[in-house]
């Protein structure tokens, strides 16, 4: 389970992800549909992503779950698609705020969510994997 920061403005409407020679693209279901369908996979030994809103109370925060991926896997890739408006500053300057950590916002439920994951900063350390 992988968790990404967002916006509260942005608006999520794609998701690839290519694991070495294959592509899967997201599908928008139903939360209990896709949960079903997902669970019903991982059981098989089948490539499963399946993604959503982490809670209703933490809407900053993305999840990403991937299961089985296949042994000796050396390219994995996700691309998420959102829009988001701009801000604009002074009629001149434009604004794109694009989160890279997940940090305590203004909700208690979220040390939940992350608390494990947190270091003393109370910054969350998404590594990369290549």
């Amino acid at each position: 389970v992988y968790y990404f920061p967002k916006t509260l403005a942005a608006c999520f409407h794609g998701l690839e992800v290519r694991i070495n020679d294959i592509v899967i693209a997201a599908e928008v279901k139903e939360r209990a549909t896709a949960q079903a369908e997902y669970s019903e996979a991982v059981a098989e030994g089948q490539f499963a992503v399946i993604s959503d809103i982490k809670s209703p109370q933490v809407p900053s925060v993305v999840r990403l779950q991937i299961g089985n991926i296949p042994p000796k896997t050396e390219d994995l890739q996700v691309t998420f698609s959102y829009s988001q408006d701009l801000e604009s500053s002074h009629g001149k300057f434009w604004k794109l705020h694009i989160p890279s950590t997940l940090t305590p916002l203004y909700y208690s439920p979220f040390n939940q969510v992350v608390g494990m994951l947190t270091n003393p900063a109370g910054k969350v350390e998404i590594e990369e994997v290549k």
